[in-house]
Formats: C-alpha cells, structure tokens, sequence
C-alpha cells in the first residue's frame, strides 16, 4: 500500500535549506539549524524562536524524512512524542535531544537557563 502525503507534509523552501554532510542532515530555517539528524541523535533547536513556524517546519523534516517524532503544543507548552511515548520540552530550553537507538528523548542542557531536561513522563494519550 502506497502512502499519499500532502505537499504540506514536506518542507518548503521558503527561507528552508536541507544539506547533508559527513552522515549529518541539516534543516535550517532562517538563520536556525532546526533540525539536525544522523543515524543516532536528533537534534531540534528553536534558537530561541518557538514559534508556529518553528514547530511546523520540524514537524515536516520528521515526516519527509521519517524521523519519528512529533512536537506540538498544549497549554502554551511544548512537547515531544517519539517512540509512543511524550516528554515535556523545558522552558527555557532551546535543544531538545533525541537518542534514535535508546528511544531516550530530553531538552539538552542549555547554560543559559541551567536547567536539564527531564525523561519521557508518559505514553501517548495519558492526558498530559
């Protein structure tokens, strides 16, 4: 069975860049590496700028290139889904890590806020 995607599931170039290098895939956004992947890791980075955008256009990267993951909002937070279970994206937190082998998923640590993010805090749907 084929899959249909709608072009709104790929990214767009519109202010988009997509290059691959040494193994690592680079999705940059404006001025914003937003998304950057090998065989191992994950990497999402807001640069500081959450925005719908931001978080559409990470959205589109995981699904054109099945990356596995899903960032959305609920109550002004943002949060991760990969690997069927969701983890709460820390404020103040521009990285968010995703370890592809172990299924672990995290906000990096940002020396700016000095905060570590915090493990995955449930299945999808546990009304978060």
């Amino acid at each position: 069975m084929t899959v249909r995607r709608n072009a709104s599931d790929r990214l767009s170039s519109y202010r988009t860049s997509i290059v691959a290098k040494d193994g690592i895939t680079t999705i940059r956004y404006a001025d914003t590496d937003i998304v950057r992947f090998d065989n191992n890791t994950i990497v999402l980075d807001t640069g500081g700028y959450g925005t719908v955008t931001t978080k559409k256009k990470m959205n589109q990267a995981s699904q054109q290139f099945n990356l596995g993951y899903k960032v959305f909002q609920k109550d002004h937070q943002w949060y991760v889904t990969f690997d069927g279970y969701t983890t709460k994206w820390t404020r103040g937190s521009s990285q968010f890590v995703i370890h592809r082998k172990s299924g672990i998923a995290e906000p990096a640590r940002d020396h700016r806020a000095g905060v570590m993010g915090q493990r995955c805090i449930g299945k999808v749907g546990n009304n978060l």
